[in-house]
């Protein structure tokens, strides 16, 4: 230790005063002497000016300034390293002599790090002393670069130096300091130097590197340059004794490699990982135990590095002086994971510890490979095949299969004795009772014949493809089953000398095709696409072109989805045979193979061109779209012709003319409405698809080539074809129906165009519109004028369509009534150049349709509407004019100043629905989710002014018997939108794409509004009552589809369905029962969404105090159903827990009264029809029986009335083991009677009847 600064003697002074002067003398003849040898200042470090240094300085301070303090420090540190790295050994010693001395004494007086008891140290000491250890590392270094590589030999004062330096590493590394760090580095860079070039004792120079290499591989900022600085010096490993307690903390460290992501991201860090495992026999299991952790939750590419580490590690333990090695290793680590692969609980764990072997299983026929699967798989295999645990059974089968032929070379059993035994287990694997044993059974059968099939005998071919083609194909117990058996089936395919075998099996498996599980007849499709790239093979002779066809088809109705996987790729089967796209191919050839197509299977067709644009490309599509459009042109002009039309005037006839068709073959059949409704649609269905494609600017020639087939008059006449046969077609429904899917699809494609080029077909939709005033009221209530609508919303029309039906609708309620106004037609242009004002029934026909959303386009043009703000707004404000009248019809009860009739009625009733929908899709799916203020305005208006309004007037009168209240949103009319069709959308996004919405409630849930359709009294009281109900049933209804939309029951507007609920308190028969459906439907969404009862408890309290008709009483038996439907334990509970308090209230109510002073022998006979209609209902449900049991068991209500609600549901409720299991319970509570008759039938015991 250096003496304290504070007990330094006079003769220690003098001798720091005389080491100044000798540095000041020494630094002046080092500079004349640089001086001297180069008058350029920038000289060449010569070995004398190095010596003269190193061996003229008594301390370190001279050396480092002249390493350190000057500008061209760096350089001449270069150079001496340079000039060192040529002395010879002799000058080499006298360096290194020179230089010993000085580190003896730093090392001593450790002058390089601070001392705690001097207080604060001087920093310039430490740093000179921390720059000198770092000139003489790098200065070893150098000499260790100049050592002969075949005879190295180092000299004793270079090893002595080393060795300080080397021992100064773990007191460097907790020193703060950059120096020290840097002197850490250039120790570091020693020690590697020495022990790469293999010198003598250099084992004595890794103890402390080795730690200090691990904890910085091991940092948070380590990079992969220290991992493989770390990996260079793994052979130093082998020098540590794990039994010594003394390197626990090593081991730590070491663990800690195991899951750090350095490691298992870099090869050199796998390579180290595998070492580690080679080192000590008894540190491979806790090194295993760190690997065992990181397995179950491994992501795929740690996986892969594991198996990297363990597959290395095994490789290079295989030596014959490494047996200890190799056996703790195998038994350690591969046979955990092995037993793990086979009996882990957890497949996650099953299927990663098999990854981690998956290196072996690539190699397993190489022999030492092969015997070591034996050794750990042999033990487990055979044995955990027939297991009772069907896990085990299960993953034990992948195992069979990755490891065949498991066998053990150095016995006598042959091969043929390991094929059969296999054999005969993967036949109990795929014959067991477990479907998901038989599925791994089926793809081991796969994997073995895959791999194996020249090895494997003929009989046991037999019997495997046996199994899998006659039993698992037709397996109708597992769909999963008849899955696995097409795809291993399709993976024999690709294995050339399967094919003829398996050639005459397939055509077995073709009725899969029509499969009731997608993914069985998605893994046909896939077989037959491979079955098609085969020599020799046809697909169409493992599954018929009429099947192929059929199949496709039906993927297009119902449930199935006509874009789905399954379509997509029977589109891409077919897509050669119905659209050739070779070089030789010609339009004849494709309109051709397109008559045949459409003659064939028409829908087959349809779903066929809706994924055609997945196979093809943008100019082929266009190329079929012009194909189909002149197929229909040339049908309807054949048609023409054979209805003794001249044709000669149409444009349809030169396109027919123009392409030269051929009537003798295909085209003689007669095409029907329907198909060439299918070919309008099919054209639709492809522009549709390309749109987006058209747009981009390397499709400008092939956007011209679409738009040249629809020029001229085509459009336009096409069009009127179809709308004449539309016309005259109206008692054929099913050619109704295809005509009108043509128009749609036509106009479709108009819309796609440009307006301004079809004035001609504007002009005729105008008269279209103008008409409907002379059509029959009947007709025109049915018309359906939404084509016209998407049209001329494509076409930029949307706003000014919004303003007639605004004004059309203001002059109706203005006084219009069903007078068509005049049209004024100025000089010179044409009356049916603008829009006509429309008839109220069109005007809510189009509306109620539009909002509806029936088809894409009219989605399209539902969002272009609501998007016109002003158009919008003018709709609003017109229908809020019917709320205008009715509140006045309301008030008109004494002088007859406003007449209303029947029509009326209804469409105010329309008018306040449509409004109400309008509201709905503004709001869209807005968060948070509120009542919009304009449903509330009209929840106010309905619950302030009609609700009060209407019990006034049934008070006053009561004339209303043979009333049936007609119009009010009845279930044919076209306001039903969105229940059933498309979501409100949100403002940010209902301009985007389309979106589907249905009820959460099943349909089973909601009683029928019903439809109401004939006034039996046409007086203007009863009208006025209609109207009132009209405005309720609407508003209610708007509510109704708020709640199922949004999802949201607030307390706060609770208190308004209680309110309209005081309507149902009316004399009046008809009223109840127009609004007890929609009310009844209210409480069913609001125990459904928040488990709210209070309309529900209103409900009930109507019902107990009247005497109800049959058909109410059937509307509360749906209503019942509704309510013991509903999802959630708690949320039954409540509804039947207000159905018992109901039952409580009117027996209370008879107590009361004195009708009868003790509760009767049977309480269903003393019971209002209603609430006997919903108990009864209850009963004869097995969920409502058991929940009403069990609430009566657990409530505290009268005993004698709980005991006659008890044998009520003993008497009529479905048995079942827990219904039997609560009256069993409270007939040994009852002492007094013998309940054992009453509430244990005959033949019922505690188990479920069925």
């Amino acid at each position: 230790m250096a003496p304290d600064r504070d007990e330094t003697t006079s003769d220690q002074v003098d001798e720091d005063d005389n080491e100044d002067d000798l540095h000041e003398t020494f630094n002046e003849t080092v500079s004349r002497t640089l001086i001297s040898d180069d008058p350029g200042s920038t000289c060449v470090l010569s070995q004398s000016q190095l010596f003269a240094v190193v061996e003229n300085a008594i301390t370190v301070q001279p050396i480092v300034e002249f390493f350190y303090n000057d500008a061209s420090a760096k350089q001449r540190r270069d150079e001496a390293r340079a000039v060192v790295a040529k002395l010879n050994r002799v000058k080499s010693r006298r360096l290194f002599a020179s230089l010993l001395p000085l580190m003896q004494r730093v090392v001593e007086e450790a002058s390089y790090q601070h001392h705690e008891q001097e207080g604060e140290a001087d920093e310039a000491e430490i740093n000179r002393s921390l720059q000198f250890l770092r000139i003489c590392a790098d200065l070893l270094v150098s000499h260790l670069d100049s050592l002969k590589k075949n005879k190295p030999s180092v000299i004793d004062e270079a090893f002595e130096m080393t060795t300080m330096l080397h021992d100064l590493l773990f007191p460097l590394h907790q020193s703060p300091s950059k120096h020290a760090a840097a002197t850490s580095s250039s120790i570091f860079s020693l020690c590697e130097k020495w022990w790469h070039l293999n010198l003598e004792d250099r084992e004595q120079l890794v103890t402390q590197l080795i730690p200090l290499l691990l904890l910085s591989s091991l940092d948070e900022h380590a990079t992969k340059s220290d991992v493989k600085r770390l990996f260079s010096m793994r052979e130093a490993l082998d020098l540590l004794d794990f039994g010594d307690p003394s390197i626990e903390s090593l081991e730590k460290q070491l663990l800690r490699t195991i899951s750090h992501p350095l490691f298992l991201q870099c090869t050199e860090g796998k390579r180290f990982l595998s070492h580690l495992f080679t080192v000590d026999a008894g540190f491979i299991s806790r090194l295993h135990s760190a690997v065992r952790v990181q397995i179950p939750h491994a992501k795929k590419s740690i996986l892969n590095a594991y198996a990297d580490v363990y597959w290395h590690a095994w490789k290079s333990s295989a030596g014959d002086d490494r047996e200890e090695i190799l056996l703790s290793l195998e038994e350690n680590a591969i046979q955990d994971l092995t037993f793990q692969v086979i009996h882990a609980a957890n497949p996650t764990t099953s299927k990663n510890c098999r990854s981690l072997l998956d290196r072996f299983l690539l190699y397993k026929k190489e022999p030492a490979v092969e015997s070591m699967l034996y050794r750990t798989y042999g033990p487990l295999l055979w044995r955990s095949l027939i297991a009772s645990n069907a896990r085990v059974r299960l993953q034990a089968a992948t195992v069979l299969a990755d490891t065949f032929p498991l066998r053990d070379l150095k016995s006598n059993v042959g091969y043929d004795a390991v094929v059969t035994k296999t054999v005969e287990s993967v036949v109990k694997l795929m014959r067991d009772e477990v479907p998901n044993v038989r599925v791994a059974g089926c793809v081991c059968a796969g994997k073995i014949l895959g791999g194996f099939w020249v090895a494997v005998p003929s009989k046991d071919i037999r019997i495997l493809l046996n199994e899998i083609i006659a039993k698992h194909a037709s397996d109708t117990t597992s769909s999963a089953v008849r899955n696995t058996a097409i795809q291993t089936i399709t993976a024999l395919l690709y294995e050339e000398k399967t094919h003829a075998v398996l050639r005459p099996l397939l055509p077995s498996l073709g009725n899969m095709i029509h499969d009731k599980t997608e993914k069985v007849r998605l893994s046909v499709v896939k077989m037959l696409l491979v079955v098609k790239k085969l020599k020799g093979m046809k697909y169409y002779h493992v599954v018929p072109a009429k099947h192929l066809l059929a199949r496709l088809a039906e993927e297009g109705r119902g449930k199935n989805n006509p874009t789905g996987p399954v379509a997509k790729s029977l589109t891409e089967l077919l897509s050669n045979s119905f659209f050739p796209t070779g070089s030789k191919t010609t339009t004849a050839d494709v309109i051709g193979r397109t008559f045949r197509l459409l003659q064939d299977n028409p829908n087959a067709a349809l779903t066929f061109y809706k994924n055609a644009s997945t196979q093809l490309s943008v100019h082929s599509v266009v190329k079929l779209i012009s194909a189909l459009m002149k197929c229909l042109c040339f049908l309807i002009v054949e048609e023409k012709k054979n209805g003794k039309e001249d044709v000669s005037s149409l444009e349809l006839s030169l396109v027919v003319e123009e392409e030269g068709f051929d009537c003798s073959c295909e085209t003689k059949d007669e095409f029907g409405v329907e198909r060439m409704a299918t070919i309008a649609e099919s054209i639709s269905i492809l522009w549709e698809s390309i749109e987006s494609d058209l747009k981009k600017t390397n499709n400008a020639h092939v956007h011209e080539l679409l738009l040249d087939a629809f020029s001229g008059n085509i459009v336009t006449e096409i069009f009127c074809h179809f709308e004449n046969k539309f016309d005259d077609s109206s008692n054929e429904s099913i050619k109704w129906d295809a005509c009108f899917r043509a128009l749609v699809a036509i106009l479709n494609c108009a819309g796609k165009m440009d307006g301004k080029k079809f004035e001609g077909l504007r002009a005729h939709i105008f008269a279209e519109l103008d008409k409907s005033w002379d059509s029959p009221p009947e007709q025109r209530s049915k018309a359906n004028f939404t084509p016209y609508v998407s049209l001329l919303c494509a076409w930029g029309m949307a706003e000014e369509l919004a303003e007639c039906l605004a004004l059309s609708i203001t002059n109706y309620f203005a006084g219009g009534g069903d007078k068509q106004p005049p049209r004024k037609k100025t000089r010179g242009s044409n009356i049916h150049s603008s829009l006509p004002l429309l008839h109220i029934d069109v005007c809510l026909s189009i509306l109620g349709h539009t909002l509806q959303g029936a088809y894409p386009a009219l989605v399209v043009a539902r969002d272009c509407i609501l998007k016109c703000e002003a158009g919008l707004n003018a709709i609003v404000a017109a229908l809020r004019k019917a709320e205008e009248v009715a509140v006045v019809s309301l008030r008109a009860i004494g002088p007859p100043t406003l007449e209303v009739d029947d029509e009326l009625v209804k469409n105010i009733g329309k008018c306040i629905e449509c409004h109400g929908r309008i509201i709905l899709h503004n709001i869209g799916n807005d968060f948070p989710v509120t009542l919009p203020a304009e449903a509330l305005d009209l929840i106010n208006w309905v619950s302030e002014s009609i609700v009060p309004a209407l019990i006034k007037l049934i008070g006053q009168n009561n004339t209303l018997r043979d009333l049936d209240i007609s119009g009010i949103s009845g279930v044919d009319s076209p306001m039903n939108s969105p229940i059933s069709t498309h979501a409100p959308r949100r403002r940010s996004s209902r301009y985007s794409s389309f979106q589907h919405m249905s009820l959460r409630l099943s349909d089973a849930t909601l009683p029928e509004c019903g439809s109401y359709n004939v006034y039996q009294e046409h007086s203007k009281f009863t009208c006025t009552i209609a109207a009132a109900v009209s405005c309720i049933r609407s508003v209610v209804l708007i509510f109704a589809e708020w709640l199922s939309i949004c999802r949201v029951c607030d307390t706060s507007i609770m208190s308004y369905p209680v309110k309209w609920c005081e309507v149902l308190k009316s004399s009046d028969e008809n009223v109840r029962k127009a609004l007890l459906p929609i009310f009844s439907r209210v409480a069913l969404l609001c125990l459904t969404i928040s488990g709210n009862s209070a309309m529900l408890d209103e409900i009930l309290a109507y019902v107990q105090d009247a005497d109800l008709p049959r058909a109410e009483q059937r509307i509360l038996s749906s209503f019942s159903c509704g309510l013991v439907s509903l999802q959630g334990q708690e949320k039954c509970e409540v509804a039947i827990a207000s159905i018992v308090r109901a039952i409580c209230s009117s027996f209370q109510q008879f107590e009361l009264n004195g009708d009868e002073p003790t509760i009767p022998s049977s309480i269903l006979a003393r019971m209002t029809p209603g609430i006997k209609a919903i108990l009864l209902s209850l009963l004869s449900d097995n969920r409502g029986s058991l929940i009403l049991a069990q609430h009566l068991q657990d409530d505290t209500i009268a005993n004698p009335l709980k005991a006659k609600l008890l044998e009520e549901v003993a008497t009529h409720a479905p048995k079942s083991a827990a219904l039997n299991k609560i009256l069993r319970q409270w007939a040994m509570d009852q002492t007094i009677m013998d309940s054992s008759a009453i509430f244990v039938p005959h033949g019922v015991n505690d188990e479920d009847p069925s």
